[in-house]
């Protein structure tokens, strides 16, 4: 099971409804809130893809896509210590 919180803290951090993240939005700003989603949920709480897809209702491929775009905003700035406190 994911940790929902996370995606709430995520959704707080970016300014975005947490049902915006299971959209298919191109939004910046939503696409954003996703991949670091996708993101810390993956490589930092060792959520599976598979599960994260299945929350955010995208496939597996797209949550593994968005692991490496939101790595690399990640390592740009302070997002996931201000998230997770990492």
């Amino acid at each position: 099971m994911p940790d929902y919180l996370s995606f709430y803290k995520v959704a707080a951090y970016f300014k975005v409804d947490i049902e915006d993240l299971k959209t298919v939005s191109k939004q910046r700003k939503i696409s954003r809130a996703r991949k670091m989603t996708c993101y810390l949920a993956v490589r930092k709480l060792a959520i599976s893809c598979a599960e994260v897809a299945r929350a955010l209702k995208i496939s597996p491929s797209t949550v593994s896509k968005a692991v490496i775009k939101g790595q690399v905003a990640a390592g740009r700035n302070e997002i996931q210590k201000d998230i997770l406190g990492i």
